[in-house]
């Protein structure tokens, strides 16, 4: 289902602590985490490590030259298990990938061709 608008997903984690994002990763949707007050804990080293990622995806691309940037989707997908050691899964990798399209970093084109906006 392709999503037009910008959309909003609230979760109640308190009450739902398994939660599926990389359904909506690369759409235009927003997530809200709602805590409550009798909440132990929340993983946040979770939410800093994919917070990390990008950025760090994001600086190694800039630091690239231009002519030495992948230019192709499926190396893109390659080049970023390959800068965190292949310990990513598929879909990890993936939804790296994603958010970086969704927020404009990457550009995928005809024939999956790749531009950038660094």
């Amino acid at each position: 289902m392709a999503l037009t608008r910008q959309n909003w997903v609230l979760v109640d984690y308190e009450n739902v602590q398994n939660i599926e994002l990389d359904l909506v990763a690369g759409m235009p949707v927003h997530v809200i985490l709602f805590i409550g007050q009798q909440q132990k804990s929340v993983p946040v080293a979770l939410l800093t490590k994919v917070l990390a990622m990008k950025e760090q995806v994001i600086e190694r691309l800039r630091k690239q030259t231009p002519a030495s940037r992948p230019r192709k989707k499926r190396t893109l997908l390659s080049s970023v298990a390959a800068m965190f050691g292949k310990k990513l899964a598929a879909g990890e990798v993936e939804s790296l990938v994603k958010q970086l399209i969704a927020n404009g970093t990457v550009v995928v084109g005809q024939n999956d061709g790749v531009t950038y906006s660094l």
